[in-house]
């Protein structure tokens, strides 16, 4: 089943990527800083990863994805809820287009229910890894109050 969807995700992914560039600066103004060649590159990037874990679902192989992913929208302006807020509207993009561009059935209602569980996993990813970053800080700053 992993495969056929990562397969379904694959014939949807030019509109996705088409879609995501031309909305590009309605999902947050620092895409619109971006050349198009350059923002169809970094979405184009995470669509692939995207399509890697629907055909090989693995935790650890998720986290370095979205790790990238953060990085990347750090390095392009974004703010930590922009970045929250990109990746569960990349995810909501590919499950409108898939609604659009696919047959009314089963199969579609359950590819569908894979990429929520997808973006539901990412976003949650996000968190942790903002989580764990402010952790970190948090147990600086305490050991620069301990050693003043």
């Amino acid at each position: 089943m992993a495969s056929s969807h990562a397969e379904i995700f694959g014939s949807l992914r030019t509109r996705v990527l088409d879609t995501l560039v031309d909305s590009r600066q309605s999902i947050d103004d620092s895409f619109g800083a971006l050349s198009e060649e350059e923002i169809r590159r970094n979405f184009l990037s995470v669509l692939e990863q995207m399509q890697k874990y629907l055909i090989s679902p693995s935790p650890a192989q998720l986290h370095q994805s979205v790790s990238k992913w953060t990085a990347m929208f750090l390095g392009f302006g974004l703010s930590t809820p922009s970045i929250l807020r990109t990746v569960v509207t990349l995810g909501d993009l590919i499950v409108q287009v898939a609604k659009n561009e696919l047959p009314a059935g089963p199969a579609t209602n359950l590819f569908v229910r894979d990429v929520v569980r997808l973006n539901f996993n990412t976003a949650r990813e996000v968190v942790a890894i903002f989580n764990d970053e402010l952790e970190s800080q948090r147990r600086q700053n305490a050991r620069g109050l301990r050693g003043s």
